[in-house]
């Protein structure tokens, strides 16, 4: 009979207790030429220790963006959120990893489904048109959603922002503690 690795009984990879986990921060209009690490000591002699530094890349074409995600420490993540970035003699927008998800249809581009669940017809991300994946999007920015002009994906539409903020809202008041006492409690 063999013998199991040691990993098989936790002497394998060891997860740190919950309070000392990694926090994402996003660093936005970070210049794509900047080194990442030229960015991590510029942050290290700040007094913010980074574990992670990634450049975030465009999901369709690969090229990378301007926005940074950062893995740090709560007291590092504090700092860094509280902390004026200046890069390039660029101001740097810092903001936290959002809890709150809107989920957006990959297939209609609607809030509030999945594609896996979809009856509609297959829209595109950035025209709303109903061309095929195979061919390269030629037509004028408008959202499936608002119909601003923008991609369905972007946090700038109108019906994203009122959808999260009522996600958010939901979230903070935990109204199903209260449902879940009033049916112990047999109210319900």
């Amino acid at each position: 009979m063999g013998k199991l690795p040691q990993e098989s009984f936790g002497n394998g990879v060891k997860h740190p207790p919950r309070s000392n986990s990694n926090k994402a921060v996003y660093v936005k209009g970070v210049d794509t030429s900047v080194d990442l690490q030229y960015l991590s000591e510029y942050l290290l002699n700040r007094g913010i220790i980074v574990s992670d530094i990634r450049r975030l890349t465009r999901r369709h074409t690969g090229t990378p963006t301007q926005v940074l995600k950062v893995y740090c420490r709560e007291g590092s993540a504090n700092k860094l959120c509280d902390s004026s970035i200046i890069i390039n003699n660029k101001r740097c927008t810092v903001e936290r990893e959002r809890t709150t998800r809107v989920i957006r249809c990959f297939n209609c581009q609607r809030l509030g489904h999945i594609a896996a669940h979809c009856q509609n017809s297959k829209v595109c991300e950035f025209c709303c048109g109903s061309h095929g994946d195979h061919k390269k999007c030629e037509g004028n920015v408008r959202c499936a959603n608002c119909g601003g002009n923008h991609p369905a994906s972007s946090n700038q539409c109108t019906v994203y922002k009122s959808r999260y903020e009522a996600l958010t809202g939901q979230h903070s008041k935990h109204p199903y503690l209260t449902f879940a006492f009033e049916a112990v409690s047999g109210k319900v």
